[in-house]
């Protein structure tokens, strides 16, 4: 990738709307917070005094040509974790990986149907995304489709922030693409399944889209022709969008400045724009790691206002289950950041939940009839402090084939199921108003069990300790719990490494139906297809082995539906490529040394001296190892080389695999470092 660019790049511009989601006291608290920032080796620090009159949109351009477009964003959610903004550096990081996951999934539709090809290459050029070299190279292909094919060459090699910045051209110069792909979406979550009722999408005035997209009421009223032939089908007028499901979405109508453009352009296709006047203020917003699109059926999130709480986690070792201790310091709204319960309090209290399965209450299981529709949680809280719990379920939907009417609450009471009906079904959660706490989840009366659309997730482990390439791929229902008791259980049998792709399925997966995964013609795949079960968490969950000798060429793999007789073949639902350096081999876990002492005890001085980001470093440990006692105490050490020092003064205690996840943390936020002193 090329470096160097325009200001007005649209990484600088996410950092702008970042920054602008602080009020004046927590915008100073960043800056302050900026020039205590230790920058990876090749870059300086920043100084108090240089940035403490800029307004948002001028310190973000500092942040990029500062720091870079590829470390920018990684400071500036440092810094906001630092602060204890969680949430808001979430969704920086979210917006960037929805963008860069768009461009990945959709390039066989972008390389099709991209029409201002001249276009796009000179902005890519312009931001730095390509070289002068690069963008002759492909311009000098004689199509569009051979230009888009030539970029796409180079994307592979390219980081998160190039591809979210490929994304956000794209999006600005094809907007007919974007819009056709918006109507396709829509046309099939209402078609599918013979559900064939019209849907109303409509706009009345301008026309406001991700990206800053801005389409006069006159070209939506016909079919609208544009560069290359496409045509955008047309799109009824009325007040308001509503989609399957029941959520409706409200529409923004008329004109917008330049401010509002540049905050709406970094507004992702994979979530609905919320106009800056009516965004939930500073960290009041349900966003975060495990928030944002469930499916590329369902862009949507529940903007309910939840605060996000980080909660203390014991145990997870030697058998023992985790226990979470969430700590609300007022009355509220909160979302459990690790399982995403969601909790309204009356006054300031401590709810206490683990996750668990129903065997391990009702020796039967759920009775015959009724499938599980997510996790069951054991909760324990004061008497009267919650006003309403939202379960998390999985159940999608958007499809439209879901009766809510159907849906329960289980509780089990001395030995006994009790169902409770729901006060309200939201798309990812079903809430409970004046509960009573016992073993918890929520179920679903289903006649039509094998139609039901499932948020679903592929997880993809390397096993270490097999044979040449050896990958593990699961499929499972879209549950925090169950991808924890996969996490653990192949760790412990064969020291696996979970590789980091995208998880989630373009669309929900149907329980009791078969899947099958591709690879390349010399890869083995046993079982090739996969019966898509749900089995509780007490049980081994079924996967696929699928055996390569290297991936010195790559590796792709797909997941798709095993078509019936009669049927289409179905796109598929699950893409990854996989390339070498996915996959870390297993001497950079941990490193002994003929004294054996592991790596963090053998770098120990160079770790403490050198070490940026020790804030993120904390955040990773904490609850795994370090104690919030421990955690707070570290924190309030004034410089990162006395956190340092404190943290080590833990380490004594650690078993192996708490340095294990010292050293992954460290390699996650410093892996510049950690390749220097592997190298040593």
């Amino acid at each position: 990738m090329a470096s160097g660019g325009s200001e007005e790049n649209a990484v600088a511009e996410l950092l702008w709307y970042t920054l602008e989601q602080l009020g004046k006291d927590a915008l100073t608290e960043f800056k302050t917070e900026l020039s205590k920032i230790q920058p990876k080796e090749g870059y300086e620090c920043i100084e108090l005094e240089s940035v403490a009159d800029l307004s948002p949109a001028a310190l973000a351009s500092l942040l990029y040509s500062h720091f870079g477009q590829s470390h920018c964003v990684e400071v500036t959610a440092d810094v906001l974790w630092a602060m204890g903004w969680m949430a808001l550096a979430n969704d920086l990081l979210d917006k960037l990986n929805q963008g860069a996951m768009f461009v990945e999934w959709s390039s066989d539709l972008l390389i099709q149907k991209v029409y201002n090809v001249d276009g796009t290459m000179k902005e890519l050029l312009q931001e730095g995304v390509l070289s002068p070299e690069q963008h002759d190279s492909i311009m000098a292909e004689s199509t569009n489709l051979n230009r888009m094919q030539k970029l796409y060459e180079l994307v592979p090699a390219w980081d998160i922030t190039a591809k979210y910045c490929l994304y956000d051209v794209l999006m600005r110069n094809n907007p007919s693409v974007f819009l056709q792909y918006i109507a396709d979406t829509r046309v099939e979550s209402c078609f599918e399944e013979g559900r064939m009722e019209e849907q109303d999408i409509s706009w009345t005035g301008p026309v406001l889209y991700p990206g800053g997209m801005k389409i006069p009421v006159n070209c939506m009223s016909s079919s609208v022709g544009c560069p290359g032939g496409m045509e955008v089908p047309e799109i009824c007028l009325s007040s308001s969008v509503s989609y399957p499901g029941g959520i409706e979405e409200a529409v923004t109508s008329g004109s917008t400045d330049t401010n509002s453009r540049k905050l709406m352009g970094n507004q992702n296709l994979l979530t609905p724009y919320t106009p800056p006047e009516h965004e939930p203020p500073h960290m009041e917003s349900d966003s975060g790691a495990r928030s944002g699109a469930k499916c590329m059926a369902c862009p949507w999130q529940e903007d309910d206002g939840a605060e996000v709480v980080k909660p203390e986690i014991t145990g997870g070792k030697e058998g023992k289950k985790e226990t979470y201790r969430a700590h609300f310091p007022r009355a509220g709204f909160f979302r459990c950041a690790e399982t995403e319960l969601k909790f309204l309090v009356r006054t300031a209290t401590t709810v206490e939940y683990e996750y668990s399965f129903w065997e391990r209450h009702l020796p039967d299981g759920i009775p015959a009839g009724w499938m599980e529709a997510g996790p069951v949680f054991d909760i324990r809280a004061m008497l009267g402090a919650v006003e309403a719990i939202h379960l998390p379920h999985f159940l999608c939907l958007t499809e439209g084939n879901v009766n809510t009417s159907e849906m329960r609450i289980g509780h089990v009471v001395n030995g006994n199921l009790l169902l409770e009906k729901p006060d309200a079904v939201k798309p990812f959660h079903a809430e409970l108003r004046d509960p009573s706490f016992s073993p918890m989840g929520v179920i679903l009366l289903s006649a039509a069990f094998p139609f039901i659309p499932v948020h679903s997730l592929v997880l993809l482990y390397r096993v270490i300790r097999a044979a040449d390439i050896t990958l593990h791929l699961y499929l499972i229902p879209n549950n925090h719990g169950l991808e924890k008791v996969v996490d653990k259980d192949e760790k412990r049998r064969g020291h696996s490494l979970l590789v980091n792709k995208p998880p989630q399925t373009k669309r929900p997966l149907n329980f009791n139906t078969w899947y099958r995964v591709s690879g390349p013609s010399q890869a083995e795949i046993n079982p090739q297809e996969l019966k898509f079960v749900y089995l509780t968490s007490d049980s081994r969950q079924l996967h696929t082995e699928i055996y390569n000798k290297d991936l010195q060429e790559g590796m792709q793999l797909s997941l798709m539906k095993v078509a019936q007789e009669g049927e289409k073949e179905c796109d598929p639902l699950w893409a990854a490529f996989l390339r070498a350096g996915d996959i870390e081999p297993p001497a950079a876990s941990s490193p002994p040394s003929y004294s054996g002492l592991h790596f963090v005890e053998q770098h120990r001085e160079q770790l403490i001296q050198r070490v940026t980001s020790v804030s993120t470093v904390l955040d990773r440990l904490y609850g795994h190892v370090l104690s919030n006692e421990q955690y707070q105490r570290i924190r309030a050490m004034p410089t990162m080389q006395e956190q340092m020092r404190l943290l080590y003064s833990f380490t004594p205690s650690w078993d192996v695999t708490c340095k294990d996840l010292f050293l992954d943390a460290l390699k996650d936020t410093n892996s510049h470092l950690i390749q220097d002193l592997q190298g040593q």
